[in-house]
């Protein structure tokens, strides 16, 4: 058995996407098992691929960090990840990998102690300023405003990098849950609404019905699970984002990557996305 060395960019997210990439390598290669290091190895517990014990002396190498290459828009991040994985390992992906979404493990006690808070929930992260910050999205206030019968919880794991914006009528849970819980909130809650997050990942690896907010941030094709729908609109600079992404990302003068179409911290392809366009598809996906 091979065990090989994995790393991130230390994001939550790229933690849990780095699941369905093991998982469709392990599916070609059965007898490669993977020793994680990074940040949140709660994301890889209780998964048989990953054995955080191994013994450093027999790891083949830190041999993969998903961003390394480039990645473009060429298909999903599971895809992107997944193809990353096999050629840093010298292979050819297969045209048709084992799994479309991550893979995430929960024991049953997880699952019936996230129901009692969590069951029948809509969860949502607020988007962000400090990092990546054109997910930022004005109108969730208004939101829980338009759906009186549901209850919204803002959520966020106990370290994480960024931070949401704060949402007048739900209830804060951001910093108060751990990995395991937020994984178990994802995937016992009624539904999740987000810009694209560690949370939406989450929540594909459980079929949640969710709702993504893309604006022109990135191409919606990065974040295409069977169980979302992605709200796009144009960015001004006539990008639209069904397959490609609007790389202006940031609101700071300085940053060369700044966005010179914004209002204030939002940018107009955000501001555009009305509180009832989001309200009508979250509605829809729940129906579903």
């Amino acid at each position: 058995m091979k065990i090989l060395g994995l790393m991130t960019n230390n994001h939550i997210g790229d933690a849990v996407l780095l699941t369905a990439a093991a998982e469709n390598y392990a599916a070609v290669h059965s007898d490669t098992r993977f020793r994680y290091y990074g940040e949140y190895q709660e994301v890889f517990q209780g998964n048989p691929l990953f054995l955080p014990d191994a013994d450093p002396r027999k790891v083949i190498g830190i041999t993969y960090s998903p961003y390394s290459q480039k990645t473009g828009n060429g298909g999903t991040l599971v895809e992107v990840f997944s193809r990353n994985l096999f050629g840093f390992l010298g292979h050819v992906a297969p045209p048709h990998p084992k799994t479309d979404r991550p893979i995430l493990y929960l024991t049953s006690a997880e699952i019936e102690n996230a129901k009692v808070f969590f069951s029948g929930t809509i969860l949502i992260n607020a988007g962000w300023q400090e990092c990546s910050q054109t997910k930022a999205w004005p109108h969730w206030a208004e939101l829980v405003r338009l759906m009186p019968e549901e209850t919204f919880v803002q959520i966020g794991a106990i370290g994480g990098r960024n931070f949401s914006l704060d949402v007048p009528g739900a209830i804060d849970m951001r910093g108060k849950t751990t990995i395991r819980q937020m994984i178990a909130a994802a995937a016992v809650c009624k539904a999740i609404v987000s810009p694209a997050s560690a949370i939406v990942h989450m929540g594909a690896a459980f079929s949640r019905p969710t709702v993504c907010i893309v604006g022109a941030r990135e191409a919606a094709k990065l974040t295409e699970y069977r169980n979302l729908v992605h709200i796009t609109s144009h960015c001004p600079n006539g990008i639209f984002t069904a397959n490609r992404a609007c790389m202006k990302f940031r609101i700071e003068d300085a940053d060369p990557r700044k966005c010179f179409h914004h209002t204030g911290n939002f940018p107009d392809c955000m501001a555009s996305i009305t509180a009832e366009r989001v309200a009508s598809k979250l509605k829809e996906v729940i129906v579903r």
